[in-house]
């Protein structure tokens, strides 16, 4: 009613009658015979003296007299007015100790140089019981994943299966605190969502420019210090990394290492991604503050870096199957009798985990070396016939001897390429020599008669 009854009365003017009380004349069409003393705020009434003093003044009889109750709700509002000063001062001093130290620049250094320090090693349950322990492998990744120094940067190569990533993991998760290393699979997904899970995993998130928004607000003025648009997200996580590296570096005395398991799906889904990955490899080992680590199975991706000048700071590392021996002792350890296990390792696995892995499950089913075996076959000759070549090509010859390298005129380059695709044959990145990609492959065409010359080494 306050409100209401104050909205009547528009023309308002302190009134020299009275002690603290104010006069308010009415509008057009306000209600005509408004008692003195009535209206907003149930005014006090004058007394006689005081009504004498309004007729000597003019003061028509309706005019409503605002005494001390409308003064307390002036007197209220202002209370009200301090009471949102106040708390917008200490929002605004609580707002700025939140962005001094969660939004700034060096607070988001400092946060990804904690993560690093931590390490993520992409630990999953199956890696407790993946593969057999391989002491010696573990003692060469230790030098990789946690340098004293770095002026290179490593692409770990393998075979899809041989137990790469579970080894680097392996390792990982046994390094001394600080850890300094951050590994990361690369997603099945675009890479756009692949920069995405990366800053994910760093810790990295864009700093808040509020001071430059606040200029945009009160000025209209773009042009506030905001990064341009034009600069991706790729760009900014790259420098910041490299930051992060030189603050990690000055604070435990050794670089951090960041891991790039299962590169080659980044090339598959955008080679200027891995391009500009390789870029940052090369800057890190440069200034020597990161370490990059690629993790790679197939040879394209490889082929792809070794290509670039960058690769001039690159080193490999390769990582091939187990021993035949280990691979029986670890079916052996699945529950497979051991001539099974020794027959199966000589003629479908080799020392492949992939394989072994899978060989286990099937024979879990209740199928026969045999029939795993027939099933491996038939799957090569369909492959074979789908890139129309035969099994009498004069490459598995080759192959056969022991004598076949990449650059061997007896071959073209594509059909070996396409041969290394369909995962027949592999060639080895150091040495250049070509072989067969697994024990069941070279067993079909020992089978076949063509390459009895491995029989014997079999």
């Amino acid at each position: 009613m306050l409100v209401a009854d104050f909205a009547r009365y528009s023309c308002v003017f302190v009134s020299p009658v009275g002690r603290g009380t104010m006069s308010a004349v009415p509008v057009a069409g306000a209600p005509a015979g408004v008692p003195a003393g009535a209206g907003v705020g149930a005014g006090v009434p004058a007394g006689a003296g005081q009504q004498q003093q309004r007729q000597q003044q003019g003061i028509p009889a309706n005019v409503v007299y605002v005494g001390q109750q409308s003064k307390r709700l002036l007197d209220g509002a202002s209370s009200v007015s301090r009471d949102t000063m106040k708390f917008t001062m200490l929002a605004t001093v609580a707002l700025g100790v939140i962005w001094w130290l969660y939004g700034t620049e060096a607070a988001i250094t400092n946060s990804m140089v904690d993560t690093f320090a931590v390490g993520v090693d992409g630990w999953v349950p199956s890696d407790e019981t993946a593969t057999v322990a391989r002491a010696a492998l573990m003692d060469d990744l230790l030098p990789i994943l946690q340098p004293d120094h770095s002026k290179q940067y490593f692409v770990i190569l393998g075979e899809k299966g041989v137990g790469k990533s579970t080894a680097v993991r392996q390792t990982i998760k046994q390094l001394e605190d600080p850890r300094g290393v951050i590994y990361m699979m690369a997603p099945n997904a675009a890479a756009s969502f692949f920069v995405s899970q990366l800053a994910q995993t760093v810790n990295y998130r864009k700093a808040l420019n509020l001071f430059g928004r606040a200029w945009t607000l009160v000025t209209g003025d773009s042009d506030s210090g905001e990064e341009d648009a034009s600069d991706s997200r790729w760009g900014r996580l790259q420098r910041k990394l490299l930051e992060v590296g030189k603050a990690y570096l000055t604070k435990h005395n050794r670089p951090p290492v960041l891991v790039i398991d299962a590169a080659d799906k980044i090339y598959k889904e955008d080679p200027k991604l891995l391009f500009h990955i390789q870029a940052l490899a090369k800057d890190g080992a440069d200034s020597g503050c990161l370490r990059v680590v690629f993790v790679i199975s197939e040879t394209s991706a490889f082929e792809m870096l070794q290509s670039h000048s960058h690769a001039s700071r690159s080193k490999i590392f390769l990582v091939g199957e187990i021993k035949d021996d280990e691979a029986v002792d670890y079916l052996v350890s699945k529950g497979i009798n051991k001539e099974n296990a020794t027959d199966a390792v000589a003629r479908i696995t080799g020392g492949r985990f992939a394989l072994l892995n899978s060989y286990a499950s099937a024979h879990q089913d209740g199928m026969t070396n045999d029939q795993v075996l027939v099933n491996y076959k038939r799957a090569t000759k369909i492959t074979l016939k789908h890139i129309s070549v035969n099994v009498t090509d004069d490459v598995f010859r080759a192959v056969s001897t022991g004598s076949l390298f990449e650059d061997d005129d007896s071959v073209s380059v594509e059909q070996l390429a396409q041969l290394t695709r369909e995962n027949i044959l592999t060639v080895n990145p150091c040495t250049r020599l070509v072989a067969f990609n697994s024990r069941y492959v070279q067993t079909f065409f020992i089978e076949t008669g063509l390459c009895s010359s491995l029989c014997s080494r079999a």
